[in-house]
């Protein structure tokens, strides 16, 4: 993360788990790592500093 961008470098599932990524502006990425029935969000957005949230749904 840099003033006003975030960018996904890189990002490696573990066996059993899809990867996906969302950037609807340079200032805000989400990267979603699923498996049936659970996933995690790393939700990463520069407000003036950069802001990350993960979030898991599902066990």
């Amino acid at each position: 993360m840099t003033p006003g961008r975030v960018q996904l470098l890189t990002a490696t599932p573990n066996p059993g788990y899809a990867v996906d990524a969302v950037q609807n502006e340079p200032g805000n990425l989400a990267v979603q790592f699923t498996e049936p029935n659970h996933y995690f969000v790393i939700h990463a957005v520069w407000q003036g500093k950069p802001v990350a949230q993960v979030s898991e749904v599902g066990a």
